[in-house]
């Protein structure tokens, strides 16, 4: 029991630095990243709710790294369950329009750019 106080207390110092480098990292990440790649967190954008990045800065402004990695891991199962019900979701919706065309008698794909391959300009 003592020994592992004394260990606390020894790492405590790195814990809260290691938190430290963690808030600089997500701070640096939404400053010059996040605002680049073109997507969001599902989290936010589907449901209104703390981004992934929201929810780690906030672990990390005020618990120690091993403290914060739990609400971080959470945020992150939360946003793949979001992410993965949504795909799911819109993959539902595109199969039931298919199955509406199939039933017109509509055989075939059609590409929806003139051209025929869907990769360039009409033909001239």
């Amino acid at each position: 029991m003592i020994l592992s106080v004394l260990a606390m207390r020894i790492l405590w110092p790195i814990d809260r630095a290691l938190a430290l480098l963690g808030f600089i990292g997500v701070w640096a990440y939404r400053r010059y990243v996040s605002s680049r790649k073109g997507f969001r967190c599902a989290v936010a954008a589907l449901t209104q709710e703390p981004s992934c990045s929201d929810i780690a800065l906030e672990a990390f402004r005020g618990k120690t790294f091993s403290q914060a990695l739990p609400d971080i891991r959470l945020q992150f199962a939360r946003c793949r369950k979001t992410y993965a019900e949504y795909s799911r979701d819109l993959l539902n919706s595109a199969n039931a329009h298919l199955a509406t065309f199939a039933a017109l008698g509509t055989v075939g794909a059609i590409s929806c750019c003139p051209g025929g391959d869907g990769g360039g300009p009409p033909p001239i």
